[in-house]
């Protein structure tokens, strides 16, 4: 199970561009717009919620989860920007089945050295031990060729534990982020005063 997608650069003002990972109309592709309309922003979160509740009975979501299409189309996205001053914030549900784990580590640690963090919400009972693995809270992730993340940016949390207490939920969601602002902009040697 996919899901929603929310890329939100600091300065997009009050829309935000939305994305679906994993669905089929006979195919699979990895990124799209939920409204099916690439121009399509929406102005709060519960316009995103209808227009997702919309589109799932049109939809297949695919299983088990391809991330790193999805982490390379914003890598992407951020570097055609070329602007350090948009952070983003790429949130991902998932039911933490990974199938390319190798090349969703590889990607982290390409995204480690651009503005963005990625929140993964885990949806379902399952272990999430991948996802646990991603946010490499004790060690910084390292990709098959030894390439090491500059920084943290991947925060998990597994909803099912927060799931009655939206407080709760949006501060375990938003909890690693000011930090890995923070980093990103200290390594890269930029200070408030030059923003």
């Amino acid at each position: 199970f996919n899901a929603i997608i929310l890329n939100n650069p600091a300065d997009s003002g009050s829309f935000i561009p939305t994305s679906t990972k994993g669905y089929s109309f006979g195919k699979s592709n990895p990124c799209f717009n939920i409204a099916l309309d690439d121009s399509q922003y929406y102005s709060n979160i519960y316009s995103i919620l209808d227009a997702y509740k919309a589109l799932l009975p049109r939809i297949k979501l695919g299983n088990p989860n391809y991330l790193e299409p999805l982490i390379r189309h914003y890598i992407k996205q951020i570097k055609e920007e070329d602007n350090v001053f948009y952070y983003h914030i790429l949130l991902i549900l998932t039911n933490g089945h990974i199938k390319d784990m190798a090349d969703t580590v590889s990607a982290i640690v390409e995204a480690s050295n651009l503005p963005i963090s990625i929140v993964m919400i885990g949806i379902g009972n399952d272990e999430f031990k991948k996802l646990i693995y991603l946010d490499s809270d004790n060690d910084l992730l390292r990709d098959n060729k030894g390439n090491v993340s500059s920084r943290d940016i991947v925060q998990f949390v597994p909803l099912n534990e927060f799931k009655n207490d939206k407080e709760v939920l949006a501060q375990k969601v938003l909890e690693e982020i000011p930090l890995q602002i923070i980093q990103f902009y200290d390594k890269n040697d930029i200070s408030p005063d030059n923003m």
